[in-house]
């Protein structure tokens, strides 16, 4: 949700019926497989959304980033596959920049973690 904006542009995303539909259909860990695909496709053809290469690839590994897809896995509930990596990657974003060598990026680590 983070990278929506990016991907399907700033007006849509800031729609508000956009984003109340999408979101339940995103975050829900109450919906069937099932269910999350037909309410994905229900609010990507209101929004005439079906050529979005972003969404479409999104769709495609659904698998692995939606919750409805890991309700056979015991505390699954507590995962979130890309929240941790997010969460790292802004923490660390501040620290050191694009291109920095091994070096500098190990520094820029040290740093990090004594903060």
């Amino acid at each position: 949700m983070n990278k929506l904006p990016s991907k399907v542009g700033p007006s849509l995303a800031t729609n508000k019926t956009f984003v109340e539909k999408l979101k339940p259909v995103v975050y829900s860990d109450h919906l069937t497989p099932r269910e999350f695909e037909e309410r994905w496709n229900a609010v990507i053809a209101e929004f005439k959304l079906e050529s979005n290469p972003w969404l479409t690839k999104m769709f495609n590994i659904r698998d692995q980033w939606i919750p409805a897809y890991f309700s056979d896995i015991e505390m699954a509930g507590l995962l979130r596959t890309t929240s941790r990596s997010e969460s790292s990657n802004s923490f660390f974003q501040h620290f050191h920049e694009s291109g920095d060598t091994l070096v500098e990026f190990y520094s820029s680590f040290e740093s990090a973690m004594d903060k």
